[in-house]
Order: C-alpha cells, then structure tokens, then sequence
C-alpha cells in the first residue's frame, strides 16, 4: 500500500485500522513486530482476536501503482504509462516489463492490436450468474456514464487533476471500503471538484478535528451518494440498458451484509460451526474452514452453476440442429460419434463434480468450443 497510496492517506488509514481492530492493551494498540511466537504469545496473553476484513486480496496485492510528480499515469497523454514504468523502475518499485497495474487498465492499440479496458478490483464471488453477472453489468454502465461525462464536457481533466495527492485521496475510499473501516477524511478545498460534486449530495460531513483543513466523510453515506450520481446523471443509459433492478441490487448489497457477496460467502464458510461471526473463531481456524469451503463447498456449487448453463444452452443448440441447421447437426454428430446431446450432458453431471474420463472431457471440450464459435459468429 505505501506504493499505492501517499504517506498522508496511508497514516490516516493506518490509524483508524488500529483503532477498528480488536489489539489494545491497557487502551492502547498493540500491533505484531515479531518474532511470530512472542506475538502468539501476546495475543493470547492479552485475548487480542485481530480483526476480521471483507476483502484482504485488495489489500495485500500491487492492484495499482501510483503516479509520481514527474509522470502521472491518468493525464491522457499518450505513452504517460511507460513513462511511470520507467520512473517506478529507477525508484526499484516495478519492473518496466511488467505491465502497468491499475484499478482500471487501459488496453492499447498500439500495444495489443484491440482497445479497450481491463477492471482488476474483483476478488471472489459467491454466485457466478447473480454476483458476477451483476458487476458486470455495473462496469459496462460505469464505462458508458464516463464516456457521456467526456462526450458531453460535464467532466473535464481539469476537474479530476492527475496528481499523486489527488489520486491518493480519491483511492483511499477503495482500500477503506476492502478493509470496512467507516470513515475517511477529504481535504474540505480538494481540487478534485468531481469528487465534490459527489460530496456535495452527502447531508451529514463534518470538519475533522484530528486533521485540520480535512472533512470527515462516512464510507456508508459516500456510497449513497454515488448511487444518487449514477441514477441521475445516467439515467437514460440505465433505462436504455435494462439496469434499473441492477441499481436496485447493488444498494440491497452495500446496505445489507448478508445480501453482499462478501456477507454470503462468509456464511458458508461459517455453516459447519453454526456461528455467524468471524471474530467468535481463532484467525488459523477460520483460514482453514475457509480453505475447505473454497475447495469442497463453493468449487462444487460453482461448478454445478456453470453445468447448469452448459446444459440449458446445449438443449439450445440440440433443437437448432433437429430444426434444419445442417452445418450444425454435423458437427455435433463428429463430436459425439451418434449421441444425443442432453443424454451426454446428463451422464456426466455427476462425474462432471467428481473425476470424468479424458474421453469425455475432450467431448466437452469439443462442444464449448463449437458453442463459443458459433456466438462469436453471431455477435459479429
């Protein structure tokens, strides 16, 4: 993180994860300084339990570099990426061949021979076709509301300046919400007027005593706030787009913890010990309930999930075939030498969750590709 937030936003986060996390001794926090066994000791000497946070990948990962003074990453310029590779790489923070890490990478043309956007914040989800499905949905309306916002001049680069401190404070909010620490303070003048214009629909801010010239600022209302900015700025892509219960879900999941995929998650891996909260385990315990979840609960379900579809839309292309498409009919004889497909796809459900033969699973494969090629025929 001090390579992806600056010094000021890194101490105020710092400090309010201490005092969120359950390590005081005699009112004041304790954190680990090794070695490991005298921390051990400690701990439970003190009946210090650490603390429990939605999402510790974003936390413990390089998810996104940040700018230096000399070469921000997001002015617009081109080759303004390879510029920070080099200064980041004279600084021994990153490697000029490694590519450049970003909440929200940009795909180059001249680079890759396609344009477009790569999102890197997703960790896990507990349902592949509502959770992830649904962000998905959220990021293609994210992306079309930026550019309206740039097509239509009501957001400019002078009003998001591409500047360490800037891009700091703005990013803060994202580690804050990963760690679920409650609040976060805004310099009361940023020069960040787009982050204003947010704030500015948020009833309850005070100035912060601890910082001065800084504004308190709850995560919770913060994000009301954003969704309000969604629905009124975008309003006819959403319409346009079919995502009015989409907005609806996302506020049922970021009010709601046991509606979030973080919140159901959880519950699965506390199921077997019929507890609800984290903190009621020892951490190693937890860690490997959640192992065991990961691998044996949530691996199947997924992969029941992902069967599912694969059977519902290989019913699809069984009828297109015995409807006339020739073309189609043949290749699916060549793959399955005379079998019917929703015979196929039954006999192996079960093996599909367990150990299926090398035969079939190159069967399989033959059909999702035959599958994919013919979406990718019909979308172009």
């Amino acid at each position: 993180m001090p390579h992806e937030i600056d010094y000021t936003h890194l101490r105020m986060i710092w400090r309010r994860w201490k005092k969120k996390a359950d390590i005081r001794v005699l009112g004041s926090p304790v954190t680990p300084f090794g070695p490991a066994w005298l921390d051990r000791i400690i701990s439970r000497m003190f009946l210090l339990r650490g603390d429990f946070i939605p999402d510790a990948r974003l936390v413990d990962y390089f998810v996104s570099v940040m700018s230096t003074d000399q070469s921000p990453s997001l002015d617009g310029k081109p080759g303004n990426g390879d510029q920070l590779k080099k200064d980041l790489a004279q600084m021994g923070v990153f490697d000029e061949d490694m590519p450049l890490y970003q909440l929200v990478r940009l795909r180059e043309f001249s680079k890759m021979g396609y344009t477009g956007f790569e999102y890197r914040y997703y960790s896990m989800f507990e349902n592949i076709l509502s959770d992830l499905g649904g962000a998905a949905d959220l990021q293609n309306l994210l992306t079309a509301l930026s550019f309206q916002y740039i097509l239509s001049g009501k957001v400019n680069p002078h009003m998001i300046p591409d500047t360490p401190d800037v891009e700091s404070e703005r990013r803060q909010v994202f580690f804050c919400s990963a760690l679920s620490i409650p609040t976060f303070y805004v310099k009361t003048r940023t020069r960040n007027v787009f982050l204003l214009s947010i704030l500015s629909k948020i009833s309850k801010t005070r100035q912060s005593r601890r910082y001065p010239g800084y504004t308190r600022v709850r995560v919770k209302d913060y994000q009301k706030a954003l969704i309000e900015t969604i629905k009124a700025d975008g309003r006819d892509l959403i319409r346009a787009m079919n995502l009015e219960e989409a907005l609806s879900g996302l506020e049922t999941r970021l009010f709601s913890s046991s509606a979030s995929a973080c919140g159901r998650l959880v519950s699965g891996i506390m199921e077997p010990s019929r507890k609800k909260d984290p903190m009621k385990l020892r951490g190693e315990v937890f860690n490997q309930k959640a192992e065991a979840y990961f691998i044996n609960g949530l691996r199947e379900k997924q992969t029941a999930e992902a069967f599912s579809v694969l059977k519902e839309e290989g019913e699809k292309m069984s009828c297109l075939a015995d409807s006339g498409d020739g073309d189609l009919r043949a290749a699916l004889d060549l793959i399955l030498k005379g079998r019917d497909l929703s015979s196929f796809l039954e006999s192996i459900k079960q093996p599909c969750l367990d150990d299926m033969t090398m035969g079939d699973i190159q069967t399989l494969i033959s059909l999702i590709i035959l599958y994919t090629g013919r979406q990718i025929r019909r979308c172009e």
